[in-house]
C-alpha cells in the first residue's frame, strides 16, 4: 500500500519546541510524499485559566460516560467562548499566533501549504478531538514540549494522544 492510499490528513500539534519543529519537519516529507493536506494545531491549555482539574475533566472527552467528542468541542466553546475572546487581546495569546505563524512560514518554505489553528482546552484532549472532528489519518508529534516540571505532574501529552487517538501517531524523539 503507498502512502498517498494511506494519508489524506496529516496533524502536527506544534508549540514550537524543538521536538515540535523536528515533528513538522517529518511531517511536511510525509505530506509532500502522500500528497496530503497539513494542519498545524497549538492548544492554549486551559489550565492557564486557573480552571481546577475537576471542572476542566467535566468538558473533557474522556470523563466517565462521556458524551460525543463534537458535543465536547460545543460545551468548550460555549463555555469558554467569552474567556477566549477575552485571552485574544493578551500578551500570551498573540505568542500563540506568533507560533503558528511561525510553523506556517516553515511550511511554506518547504513548499507546502499548512492550515493552522489556535485552541483552547486540554492540550492532549484537544489534540484528540480535533483530529476526530476533521478526519485526520495521521498525527505527528514531538516526544516533548516547553512544559517542563508541569509535564511531571500531569503526565506526557505524546503519550495520552497516542493511547487515545483514533488514528496512528508517530512520535519523533
Amino acid at each position: 500500500m503507498m502512502v498517498k492510499e494511506v494519508f489524506n490528513r496529516i496533524l502536527v500539534p506544534f508549540d514550537d519546541s524543538p521536538h515540535a519543529q523536528k515533528a513538522l519537519d517529518y511531517a511536511i516529507r510525509i505530506a509532500k510524499s502522500a500528497d496530503a493536506s497539513l494542519h498545524v494545531l497549538t492548544v492554549l491549555d486551559i489550565s492557564y485559566l486557573g480552571l481546577t482539574k475537576d471542572v476542566s475533566q467535566r468538558f473533557s472527552p474522556y470523563y466517565e460516560e462521556a458524551p460525543p467528542v463534537s458535543d465536547v468541542t460545543e460545551r468548550y466553546r460555549i463555555a469558554y467562548s467569552d474567556k477566549f475572546e477575552d485571552i485574544k487581546h493578551e500578551d500570551t495569546y498573540k505568542e500563540f499566533l506568533k507560533v503558528a505563524d511561525h510553523a506556517k512560514k516553515i511550511c511554506k518554505k518547504k513548499d507546502i501549504e499548512a492550515t493552522a489553528v489556535i485552541l483552547m482546552g486540554n492540550v492532549a484532549e484537544t489534540i484528540v478531538a480535533f483530529s476526530e472532528d476533521n478526519g485526520i489519518d495521521l498525527i505527528v508529534m514531538g516526544s516533548r514540549g516547553f512544559s517542563g516540571f508541569r509535564r511531571l505532574l500531569m503526565g506526557h501529552v505524546s503519550s495520552d494522544v497516542a493511547e487515545k487517538a483514533h488514528c496512528p501517531v508517530l512520535i519523533i524523539r
